[in-house]
């Protein structure tokens, strides 16, 4: 935690009266894409496996993720502490296998328990599907949207998949490449295509 205090007190500095000019600009809003920039470039170090990468990445990430939570408490009085002990709540009351006395014997189990959870918490929404979040890349909407309908697949997909389930890892990405290269030659833009056809299946 005494880490935790050094970087928050260093993001106060550079916000500060005396900080960075920049800094001092910045809203919860502007900062958001450079959480998706630092993002993507942990997942980059991570696929590579590159211990150094990774630690400087993590600890880019982890910057611009307190500079949020500072952001956060300044402009809307949410503080860390809060925020700590709602995740660990929620976080605790979804490993009901882990924390409570219910008995899983498979990631099936566990995986179908979660889903329960938060529907429950989540039963004020009108769909099962809001809450995917929009600004995701087509394929991890798309992605979401399946996490979503685990408990309620559409006989769509249930009708198409046995076909393709025989597929690799390697295989299915082959695949996602040929149909990427096919709407390129066509002049269709995949992700949209994607993004579209996710967005059909949530509007039904």
């Amino acid at each position: 935690m005494q880490s935790f205090e050094k970087l928050y007190k260093l993001v106060d500095a550079i916000v500060g009266p005396s900080g960075c000019m920049w800094s001092q600009k910045q809203r919860m809003q502007t900062l958001l894409p450079y959480l998706i920039e630092e993002s993507y470039e942990v997942i980059e170090a991570v696929e590579k496996e590159d211990k150094a990468w990774i630690q400087e990445e993590m600890g880019d990430l982890l910057f611009v993720t307190f500079f949020l939570i500072y952001l956060a408490n300044r402009d809307f009085g949410i503080d860390l502490g809060s925020m700590v002990e709602d995740v660990c709540e929620k976080i605790e009351r979804r490993h009901p296998h882990v924390f409570g006395s219910v008995k899983v014997e498979s990631m099936e189990d566990i995986a179908r328990n979660w889903e329960k959870i938060k529907q429950e918490e989540k039963k004020h929404r009108k769909s099962i599907t809001t809450g995917v979040p929009k600004h995701l890349s087509a394929l991890l909407r798309a992605a979401k949207f399946f996490d979503k309908l685990r408990l309620k697949p559409l006989p769509f997909f249930i009708d198409k998949a046995p076909d393709l389930l025989h597929l690799s890892e390697e295989e299915i990405g082959e695949q996602i490449l040929t149909l990427t290269y096919v709407a390129h030659k066509k002049g269709i833009d995949a992700e949209g295509a994607v993004r579209r056809a996710t967005k059909r299946h949530l509007e039904k």
